[in-house]
């Protein structure tokens, strides 16, 4: 799970993903007895639902899927989605996962789902609880429609992560958050970093496909559909929340529903959901479906139980013996998409998220990782699958992973290629762990996100980054700035854990530990890389062969294939 989320609260909860059609969508899930479905609010995910999940999962099913375009689940392949697209894409969900009935509960854009679901498909809905359902003025609606959604894209400066810690923070002060006014200032504190630092990250899932389900929301005329709701139904708000006002523009209501205004706390209004959900009639869903793969050469996302934890993973389908792409410190298997998009191979392609990466929980008992432990959980993570035989391609301290892997399983492991081996002398090492990973622990201004952004751009232009001089210069400077974007995300995930992978990659004994890797194997060069020449060193002295390598990732497949085929 993400750094900084509170282990206890996903204890007993699952993540798994189900492919529905042409996309997947991501969902956790907790307990027994008859379904209720968590819809959350923009621009989170199902984790913003945990607590709910915790309080009810003694007497239900839960289900928190993720919105399409928000967490980890695929967008929907429509331009601009309503609310009424993203309640039947949540029934064709529901569809998949073999649940007949269920009651919804849904916060702000959620509860907008919540009530169009039921207003559409009343037979399989036996309760909806809407908290903070929006009854928005016209003027009101065109308002958010100008302001609350600016495009959210990667600036080479890192500017929109100077604007996205504000926004984050203004939002509880002012409603909404542009109107910096006395008028629209509410009488509310802001909450503890933490909890900041995990509504960032769940805005930079979501990247600038934030703006749909929002918009979706705004677009909607809730009070248009109240008088079609025919299954019991609450219509509620906490008391702090900007659209508590909102309850006082009812008028006329179904008898169906009732209106309840909430000052009390998250534990106290989840026993009264447990009563209301109570006389929920429908049966306890089926066990979740395996994952299917998408059609035709697209990868898909999975997890595998394995060695204490849920590891994340993408998957390319394909015959023959399966190819493994290990990521480098502060990465995950996202730094592969181009790779597992390539075409003119034939064979699997995994990219794993390594424990306490991208989104694979951190399984190390004492949460730090290493070098010989990454390979340990790599080899339970391979026999989870049932893999017996696999080719390595690593890169920087995957490369490391794959040797520490193929020397104590010569068995499994039968071809492997470097990208970005080094040997560093003590004092580079030295140096290395005194400068190159600063704390990039949560701060209360947000500082910690540029921070990130100016180390991972300067990565692409020094070796090493901390040392801006001619000397240190990168005659090939890669800055791309959705690189870097993508990379600062990963890096917000793992926190400071990063420190202690790039920690095994600077101490790495390769001159040592190379020469016992058995199978074949070759350091790769890359054209842009300033450790080019020490790979190439270290293959000399290793007596091993080397290869040039394509910058260009969607050719790594067929290069690979061939390679691992001599």
């Amino acid at each position: 799970m993400v750094a900084g989320i509170d282990p206890a609260l996903t204890q007993d909860i699952k993540r798994h993903f189900v492919t529905v059609g042409h996309r997947q969508v991501h969902y956790l899930r907790a307990g027994s007895g008859p379904c209720v479905v968590l819809c959350h609010g923009s621009p989170n995910s199902g984790l913003s639902e945990l607590g709910l999940m915790n309080a009810l999962k003694d007497r239900f099913t839960m289900i928190a899927p993720d919105t399409p375009g928000n967490g980890n689940s695929d967008p929907l392949e429509i331009e601009n989605p309503t609310i009424s697209d993203y309640a039947r894409a949540l029934e064709e969900t529901l569809d998949v996962l073999g649940i007949d009935k269920c009651a919804v509960y849904g916060f702000h854009t959620g509860a907008d789902i919540a009530a169009s679901i039921a207003v559409q498909s009343p037979e399989r809905i036996a309760q909806v609880v809407a908290n903070g359902l929006p009854f928005f003025t016209q003027e009101e609606r065109k308002l958010m429609l100008e302001k609350y959604l600016p495009p959210f894209e990667p600036q080479w400066d890192g500017g929109h992560l100077c604007w996205l810690w504000p926004r984050l923070t203004e939002q509880q002060v002012f409603f909404p958050w542009h109107e910096q006014d006395p008028e629209h200032r509410m009488k509310r504190g802001i909450t503890p970093t933490d909890s900041i630092q995990f509504q960032a990250v769940e805005f930079l899932r979501a990247g600038d496909a934030y703006r749909k389900p929002y918009r979706a929301a705004f677009l909607q005329e809730s009070e248009q559909l109240l008088p079609d709701l025919t299954v019991p139904t609450i219509l509620c708000a906490f008391k702090d929340d900007p659209l508590y006002e909102h309850l006082d523009r009812l008028n006329e209501t179904p008898e169906v529903v009732r209106v309840e205004r909430i000052d009390h706390s998250l534990s106290e209004v989840a026993q009264e959901l447990k009563a209301f959900f109570d006389d929920h009639d429908g049966g306890e869903p089926p066990p979740p479906p395996v994952t299917k793969p998408l059609s035709g050469d697209r990868f898909h996302q999975d997890f595998i139980e394995a060695g204490g934890g849920q590891i994340y993973f993408l998957k390319r389908e394909g015959t023959g013996r399966p190819i493994i792409a290990l990521h480098d410190p502060a990465s995950s298997s996202r730094l592969f998409d181009t790779f597992l998009a390539g075409v003119g191979f034939t064979r699997p392609l995994f990219a794993f998220d390594l424990p306490g990466s991208g989104e694979s929980d951190n399984t190390f008992s004492d949460g730090v990782p290493t070098i010989e432990g990454y390979a340990e959980k790599l080899s339970e993570i391979l026999d989870a699958l049932g893999e017996r035989e696999v080719d390595i391609v690593g890169y920087y301290s995957g490369s490391y992973v794959g040797a520490e892997l193929a020397i104590e399983r010569p068995d499994l492991v039968k071809h492997l290629a470097f990208i970005g081996v080094e040997q560093y002398g003590p004092e580079e090492q030295q140096d290395r762990l005194a400068h190159y990973t600063p704390d990039v622990s949560p701060r209360w201004d947000g500082s910690h996100l540029i921070t990130a952004w100016r180390m991972m751009r300067a990565q692409g232009l020094f070796n090493p980054w901390y040392k801006t001089t001619g000397e240190a210069a990168m005659t090939d400077p890669y800055v791309d700035s959705h690189m870097v974007h993508r990379r600062v995300v990963d890096l917000m995930k793992c926190g400071n854990t990063y420190q202690h992978a790039y920690r095994g990659y600077f101490t790495y004994p390769t001159l040592e530990r190379l020469p016992l890797v058995q199978c074949p194997k070759w350091i790769c060069k890359l054209s842009w890389d300033p450790r080019q020449e020490g790979g190439v060193k270290i293959a000399k002295a290793i007596k091993t062969p080397t290869v040039d390598i394509s910058p260009d990732m969607t050719k790594w497949g067929s290069f690979f294939e061939t390679l691992f085929t001599n």
